[in-house]
């Protein structure tokens, strides 16, 4: 009996832990959209949200149209899946990505408020998941954000 009620509170211990960890975390993404103006918040997640679901589920087509810089307007949605396809092997596949900060990079006032966010990603890589720091800007564009590839970044601003 003695063993029972110490694997009880044991799991309960690590319970409540998982749990301020869970809120910890929680709050910490949530601080890090605080320099975002609260009316443009919301759709930024989601967007944001979007373009990781597209990635992880390679629907690069879908993802094309998130997109703000299309290098090649001719070229279209079908070349660009296609070379998203060829490169995986060498970038990888983004599962998740969590921004740890944002910054306000517009260039001047009047223009569209543009962000870069930088954060933790997971990305499915030859055959296996690694973490990795990315980048990936953000821009207003008629009441809708539209994004940068998601890139490794190479600065790390705290």
């Amino acid at each position: 009996m003695d063993m029972h009620f110490k694997l009880r509170r044991l799991s309960s211990c690590v319970l409540l832990l998982l749990a301020v960890a869970t809120v910890h975390a929680q709050e910490r993404t949530e601080n890090v959209f605080e320099k975002v103006p609260l009316e443009l918040r919301p759709r930024l997640i989601e967007r944001l949200k979007e373009y990781v679901t597209y990635e992880r589920t390679r629907q690069y087509e879908k993802l094309y149209e998130l997109l703000y810089d299309r290098h090649d307007q001719n070229a279209g949605k079908e070349v660009y899946s296609k070379s998203r396809v060829e490169a995986e092997g060498r970038r990888g596949v983004v599962q998740e990505f969590t921004p740890t900060s944002i910054l306000d990079i517009t260039l001047t006032d009047g223009d569209a408020p543009t962000l870069s966010l930088t954060g933790q990603a997971k990305v499915f890589l030859k055959g296996r998941t690694v973490k990795k720091e990315m980048s990936i800007e953000a821009r207003l564009h008629d009441g809708e954000w539209y994004f940068s590839e998601l890139l490794e970044s190479y600065l790390h601003i705290d």
